[in-house]
């Protein structure tokens, strides 16, 4: 769960220096403030791999690679070991 979430701050640092803008992963929504960065949260979530990046951001796109990995599979592994334990009816 961890992993997940560290990712996305990461992402966001690579979208940030790919884009060229300063923006925050998290969407805030609150009566009277809504943030503009709908688009950008939504990117840094659910990007699990990145195949263009800028030679500055190699070494946060093979971290980003990694969590994304290490997350996809330890939730696969948890339902399989849901699944054999007989907790998936």
């Amino acid at each position: 769960m961890v992993m997940f979430f560290a990712r996305v701050f990461i992402n966001s640092r690579i979208y940030n220096i790919e884009n060229g803008t300063n923006q925050s992963p998290i969407y805030f929504y609150a009566p009277g403030y809504i943030s503009n960065n709908f688009y950008h949260s939504l990117l840094c979530t659910f990007t699990l791999w990145f195949f263009r990046y800028k030679p500055e951001n190699r070494r946060l796109a093979m971290i980003s690679h990694w969590l994304s990995v290490l997350s996809v599979g330890s939730f696969l592994a948890i339902l399989i070991g849901l699944g054999i334990g007989g907790e998936l009816n």
